[in-house]
């Protein structure tokens, strides 16, 4: 009786502190600021600490949700976020599903 008790605690204290961690949330938009060169806007991300960019041609981490890259030439791109929470969690199950976002932009 006493063992069944504190297995229900400990179920009951998982999902609370499963619950408690705020899923990061990807999103950007994109903006031409120059001739191959786009300013990438990731403020609208939620939960987000860390922007794990995948540009096609180059991978970059970045803290600042702005982020701008120059094209070498033009063509189209396939473009990945990645945001990664202060916990750490960007690839765990409970996020896997939520935690990319891919946008094709074309650089001409």
């Amino acid at each position: 009786m006493y063992r069944k008790k504190i297995i229900k605690a400990y179920i009951l204290l998982i999902i609370f502190l499963v619950g408690c961690i705020k899923v990061p949330r990807p999103c950007f938009t994109e903006e031409r600021i120059g001739l191959n060169k786009i300013r990438f806007d990731a403020s609208c991300s939620e939960n987000g600490v860390k922007f794990h960019w995948k540009l096609g041609i180059k991978d970059t981490i970045t803290e600042s949700p702005i982020f701008e890259f120059t094209f070498p030439n033009s063509g189209e791109f396939f473009i990945i976020l990645k945001v990664e929470n202060k916990n750490g969690r960007k690839k765990s199950i409970l996020a896997k599903r939520e935690n990319k976002f891919y946008k094709s932009i074309i650089v001409n």
